[in-house]
């Protein structure tokens, strides 16, 4: 409140005027005291003097409410002032009760209706020469219910103790009347602070199994009987999710190891859904959502560990309110990809792999034939006399041995057959060697049997290059018995083998042979050679032995492309017992680290070094078919005559699964470059299964017959330039 007071004693401000006294001609002479001084009656004199009573009180708009004004001075006395106040917008008279008390009646009507606040007002009090004194002041008032608001709250609950906030706003509010009910309980602020309230509601006042809105009422009244009211609601959700799948996506048979498995979850929730699957082990992974009720899992089946054959996956739905539905998956996992028998199930001599075909030589005067995608089989091709061997692949066409000591060149038929030459009971190789138009693609062979009727000789046998329904072969002078052993292509076009007693180097230069042979009367070797990377001291050739032991040749290389090798290095390689004597060992593989791996008659893989020192031993289910076919990424798949195909780690020998075959498995795994490992068996079918592999491995020799095509031709190439596979 502002008031204007002055004092008519003279000598209160003398100091501040013309005169000590306060005596004065004119208003002029009074501008030195303070603000408002005139001069009347030669002395100067303030305006009027009064102090105000306004009622504190709250009221109510229909109240008239009394202001008072008490007159302390005013020139002309205090009973000659006169006053008037104004409020909303109304200038209200005063009504004198005393000499110098003047009384304003000032009705709460004059405020907005509807409304609570303050009622302005303006209070001008004048003397009898009219000189004005003013004061400004409000009235309260309260023509409105308390304001309610409940905090809007888009989350949802579970059933458990949870708060809810709420704003409540009036003058005369009675605290004791603000209520919110909530599940038929009325609850009291559990806190307050200003505006502000807060409820704790209980567990007890929320509904059991609900799943939606649950409403909310706030109340309160105010001191002048408003009473004021404000919904809103909880979102509560007390049901875990309706989930189940949808039978239509689970599989009905095993997984294919490799696929991706889309699993689709059925959900029914009233609050929004997060949807994980995971398998044992590894990270939860988010689910697709394909609408409001569906939501697609993706198993990858490629992630389950290599030994596993179940994927225990566990599917979880959490609502919003984190109540939780679980759903266990057990999905069968399969490496077989397809298993194909054959039109008359016979003993499986061999198997390689063309561009697109699985090619397969049994005992029966039949060549099959199977897409390597799906196993569909392809008509086989009709012999004139039953294989020896393995075939011999140039990715379209195949080659074959046969009992009537023949080679044939065949594609969808036979296109022509060469021979006999002696007596054939071994596997062939195959690549471009030197003819009289350049190179061109010649088998070559050893024969047995007689030296006068072909026989232990070696050929060289290739299409006329004017007429391809002709071939021509070139025969050797009678070298050794070339039984049971393979040729060996070296980098130099060397022709390595291994013998029972001696290991022969030849060279052909398109029409003639020349040969070196090499005897070891304490040696017998069995199987079939490998040949690894060429060093500084020349070309090794690895082998094993009929009584036990992995030996290294190392043959040096000659700087005359033609020339023969000449003797093994004096005092290289090495030669490692891996059996006892009466157990022979096969021929070896080698793996991308240089690891050379044998299989034994007692039933064992057995790991050399580079250097000839053993690395680790395995034991099979059975007497393994020969070496293991080495996988990329440091996996070997060794078959055994049980029909147990095991996968093994490189590294340490460690098991990394198996696989039953109906029959024994005799021939060596070939392995696809989309990781597919084919397997033949005895139970006259063959086998393709998801390999740990993409293809073989980067190796100088990784299968027996060196590659899937069995060319044994270390020339050829199984990685491209920038490490792609080959197949």
């Amino acid at each position: 409140m502002r008031l204007l007071v002055s004092t008519l004693l003279a000598g209160l401000c003398a100091a501040c005027l013309p005169s000590p006294r306060g005596h004065c001609a004119s208003d002029a002479d009074c501008k030195g005291g303070p603000a408002g001084l005139f001069c009347a009656d030669q002395v100067c004199q303030s305006p009027p003097m009064f102090h105000a009573n306004v009622p504190r009180a709250v009221g109510q708009r229909a109240d008239v409410v009394a202001v008072r004004v008490q007159v302390t001075s005013a020139h002309g006395g205090p009973a000659l002032a006169t006053g008037v106040l104004e409020a909303g917008g109304t200038a209200l008279p005063a009504v004198r009760e005393a000499s110098a008390t003047l009384r304003f009646d000032v009705p709460l009507a004059l405020a907005p209706a509807g409304t609570e606040g303050t009622l302005p007002l303006h209070v001008t009090i004048a003397d009898d020469l009219g000189h004005q004194s003013a004061l400004d002041d409000a009235l309260s008032y309260d023509d409105a219910p308390p304001a309610l608001a409940l905090v809007p709250d888009a989350a949802w609950h579970g059933r458990a103790d949870l708060a809810v906030h709420a704003t409540v706003r009036d003058l005369t509010l009675d605290e004791s009347s603000v209520r919110l009910a909530v599940g038929g309980a009325s609850l009291a602020p559990s806190a307050s602070s200003g505006a502000d309230r807060t409820f704790t509601v209980p567990l007890s006042a929320l509904p059991a199994g609900a799943e939606g809105p649950v409403p909310l009422s706030l109340t309160a009244s105010d001191q002048l009987g408003h009473q004021g009211f404000a919904t809103g609601q909880l979102l509560l959700d007390d049901k875990p999710p309706r989930a189940s799948l949808d039978p239509a996506s689970v599989p009905s048979a095993a997984v294919v190891r490799g696929s991706v498995v889309a699993l689709r979850v059925l959900v029914d929730d009233a609050s929004p859904l997060q949807v994980t699957s995971s398998l044992a082990g590894h990270p939860a992974t988010m689910a697709r959502q394909i609408d409001a009720r569906t939501f697609e899992v993706s198993f990858d089946s490629s992630t389950l560990e290599p030994e596993k054959a179940q994927a225990a996956l566990s599917i979880r739905i959490v609502d919003a309110a984190g109540n939780t539905t679980p759903i266990p998956v057990s999905l069968d996992v399969t490496r077989l990809k397809w298993h194909v028998p054959l039109t008359n199930p016979s003993t499986l001599k061999g198997m390689s792999l063309d561009n697109t075909l699985v090619v397969v030589t049994t005992d029966d005067a039949q060549l099959y034939r199977f897409a390597k995608s799906a196993g569909a089989p392809v008509t086989p091709v009709n012999l004139r006399a039953t294989t020896t061997g393995a075939p011999v692949t140039s990715g379209t066409i195949s080659y074959i041995a046969l009992t009537d000591n023949s080679v044939c060149k065949v594609g969808t038929t036979v296109h022509w057959c060469c021979g006999p030459f002696g007596t054939l009971d071994s596997p062939m190789a195959f690549g471009p060697m030197q003819s009289s138009t350049g190179l061109s693609d010649t088998i070559l062979v050893g024969s047995t049997g007689d030296p006068n009727a072909g026989g232990q000789r070696l050929f060289a046998v290739r299409e006329d290059s004017q007429d391809s329904s002709v071939c021509h072969f070139f025969a050797s002078s009678p070298v050794r018995s070339f039984e049971q052993t393979a040729p060996a292509i070296a980098l130099d076009s060397t022709i390595l083998m291994t013998l029972a007693d001696s290991i022969v180097a030849a060279r052909f230069d398109g029409f003639s042979w020349t040969t070196q042979i090499n005897t070891f009367l304490n040696h017998s070797y069995s199987g079939f050679p490998a040949l690894g990377l060429p060093g500084l001291q020349g070309q090794p050739l690895i082998a094993g032995t009929g009584t036990g032991f992995v030996e290294e040749a190392i043959f040096p290389i000659s700087s005359d492309p033609s020339a023969l090798p000449g003797n093994p290095v004096a005092g290289a390689g090495f030669s490692t017992s891996v059996a006892s004597a009466s157990f022979a060992a096969s021929g070896a593989t080698i793996a991308a680290d240089g690891t050379i791996i044998v299989g034994t008659d007692d039933h064992r893989l057995v790991a050399l070094d580079a250097m000839g020192h053993q690395k680790w031993q395995l034991g099979l289910n059975g007497k393994p078919s020969g070496p293991p076919t080495q996988g990329a990424g440091g996996v070997a798949y060794a078959a055994d005559a049980t029909g147990t195909l095991t996968a093994v780690n490189v590294a340490d020998g460690s098991v990394r699964w198996t696989f039953a075959a109906a029959g024994a498995l005799k021939v060596p795994p070939a392995l696809g470059c989309d990781g597919t490992l084919y397997l033949g068996s005895d139970d006259g079918s063959v086998y393709a299964l998801v390999s740990d592999s993409l293809g073989l491995a980067d190796s100088p020799w990784p299968r027996l017959g060196r590659d899937n095509r069995g060319t044994g031709d270390a020339r050829r190439k199984l990685r491209g330039p920038d490490g792609s596979c080959l197949d």
